[in-house]
């Protein structure tokens, strides 16, 4: 282990010293990534034009309609079905809610029904409304089984409920924009921090990596003196970046920050072990850099950093799961629902442990070579 520090200390210390590659590597990546899922979000803020489709007519649907138009983000107008699709393939406006029949009944009996959603702008719409309308939904399950029910409902307006639910619904809008830019933040992020483990393939251009592998020192030693120094750099770039992000987006009250702090922690443990092994696998200063950006690109994709995870097709789901992103924008999801997060965290350690384990195999022949 004093060999790993020894190594993890003089990288870390030949990175500070150079105040070219601290400004680039280490504080302006954290910055540029909190602006990209700022830049992302912002765009959740416009006013979007919603028609709705009231089969139930009830005390909660009428209810949930209201609450819609009284929100700053979404103008209401109701419609028939035929002329909703119409007006939808028109785009005079840019998404359609369809309450169903009986979905009061539904409602007190604590499983609502389905609320159908259109739109042909996809998850840039949708993404942001179905998590809106869940919210407001879930709250009315609460009160539903309830006596009085109906009285409690008349009365959310006119009472001190209504400060309550006006926060939430603040806090609902920043919640699904943030949602929305947290994947960016991750692309941009890991991208940053694979830049840096990119540079310990100078190792190789010095030679220094041929003499380390031909010392005293193992590979695991090695890759452990890597790991650690990159994973120093990853944690200067949460402290910087995670502060930011919960003072814009106000989500603490959502997501406790020991969460997201043991949540990203998870995140780069496995991000910093592969990028190691994709850096082992370079046969050149240049194409060390192709390919963590194509490594990256499709891993981001797949794993629903550029677009929600559920508007994917079944296959690309279940492919989706090899990508440590998966497991961390799922884990943002569940949070935002209150769930447990358990597996997620244990999937990015088995990752991390199997990237580390694939290096130490080709480490092995590589050593049996020199």
């Amino acid at each position: 282990m004093g060999n790993s520090i020894i190594i993890a200390k003089n990288f870390i210390l030949q990175i500070s010293k150079n105040k070219i590659n601290f400004l680039v590597y280490v504080l302006l990546p954290p910055i540029m990534a909190v602006m990209f899922m700022l830049f992302i979000s912002s765009s959740s803020s416009q006013v979007i034009k919603v028609g709705i489709v009231d089969n139930d007519n009830s005390v909660a649907s009428k209810y949930l309609s209201a609450y819609i138009e009284n929100s700053d983000n979404y103008q209401i107008s109701f419609y028939e079905k035929d002329s909703l699709i119409k007006a939808i393939t028109n785009k005079d406006i840019k998404a359609g809610i369809i309450i169903p029949l009986n979905f009061e009944k539904s409602i007190k009996e604590g499983k609502p029904n389905d609320v159908l959603l259109y739109s042909i702008e996809g998850v840039a719409v949708l993404g942001w409304l179905e998590s809106f309308l869940n919210q407001q939904i879930a709250s009315l399950s609460l009160i539903g089984p309830s006596d009085n029910y109906e009285k409690i409902l008349n009365t959310y307006p006119n009472s001190q409920v209504s400060l309550i639910v006006t926060e939430v619904g603040d806090v609902a809008s920043k919640m699904d924009a943030t949602q929305t830019g947290f994947g960016m933040y991750i692309f941009a992020s890991i991208f940053s921090i694979w830049g840096i483990c990119a540079l310990t393939y100078k190792e190789k251009i010095y030679k220094t990596y041929h003499r380390v592998m031909s010392s005293p020192v193992s590979s695991i030693e090695f890759i452990t003196g890597n790991i650690l120094s990159c994973f120093f750099f990853a944690l200067l770039h949460l402290s910087i970046s995670l502060p930011i992000i919960y003072l814009i987006f106000n989500i603490g009250v959502i997501i406790s920050i020991e969460k997201m702090i043991l949540l990203m922690i998870c995140l780069y443990i496995a991000a910093v072990s592969l990028g190691t092994l994709l850096v082992s696998l370079a046969k050149s200063q240049s194409s060390v850099m192709a390919i963590n950006v194509l490594v990256l690109t499709i891993t981001s994709m797949l794993g629903g950093c550029y677009w929600p995870i559920v508007f994917m097709p079944k296959f690309m789901q279940d492919i989706a799961t090899i990508t440590p992103q998966y497991w961390f924008n799922s884990a943002i999801t569940k949070l935002f629902k209150s769930e447990d997060i358990t597996i997620n965290i244990i999937m990015m350690i088995v990752f991390a442990i199997t990237y580390i384990l694939i290096y130490l195999i080709i480490s092995k022949f590589k050593k049996q070579k020199v």
